[in-house]
């Protein structure tokens, strides 16, 4: 297996997109019939592109978007609390917040890896997982505790809608649950 950077102008090349539940369009169906590419178009060296984008997945999981992506419910759920919230929400607002520090703490601590040459690939594995599960889990959370009829000016209610459809498939991004805690397993030497 080699990778290789295409120009998707190319003859032969048929683009199409997949729309979610939601509606959006992040990922596409992309077919190769009968396309020529020149020798230039390989990326790295030729039959080592599983390793190269198993690495580069690694890098990738490690990002803010595993763990942001839900970022602007929790600011809804902050600005529709006001400044004397239940103590139910209250509290709610503060294992949010604190899960979501930590998860940026692992994210920089991943990358400072990076920055030292270090392969951080169980710990850019662990990012996603506990990322994920955040991300998932958050609309859920705020959905068993708020009253989402709260004032029609807070953007709460179509947030939190839109993330309970959009959420189950942030664990597809850079490989499913089952795949990254392999490489955790792995990476820890229990498989």
């Amino acid at each position: 297996l080699s990778q290789l950077l295409i120009d998707l102008d190319t003859p032969g090349i048929t683009i199409r997109p997949i729309i979610d539940m939601a509606g959006h369009h992040d990922f596409n169906e992309v077919f190769f019939d009968d396309v020529l590419v020149p020798q230039g178009a390989l990326v790295g060296e030729r039959g080592q592109g599983w390793k190269q984008v198993t690495a580069e997945l690694g890098l990738e999981r490690s990002g803010p978007e595993r763990y942001l992506s839900s970022h602007a419910l929790l600011a809804a759920l902050i600005d529709a609390a006001g400044r004397d919230p239940d103590p139910a929400v209250a509290t709610l607002i503060g294992e949010l917040s604190a899960e979501m520090w930590t998860l940026r703490q692992l994210s920089m601590s991943t990358a400072a890896k990076l920055a030292a040459g270090e392969d951080p690939m169980v710990e850019a594995s662990v990012v996603k997982e506990l990322g994920n599960a955040f991300e998932q889990d958050m609309p859920r959370r705020v959905q068993a505790i708020v009253d989402c009829s709260w004032d029609d000016e807070n953007d709460l209610p179509k947030l939190l809608r839109a993330l309970l459809i959009a959420s189950p498939s942030f664990s597809l991004r850079g490989g499913t649950r089952e795949v990254i805690r392999g490489i955790i397993a792995r990476g820890l030497g229990l498989r």
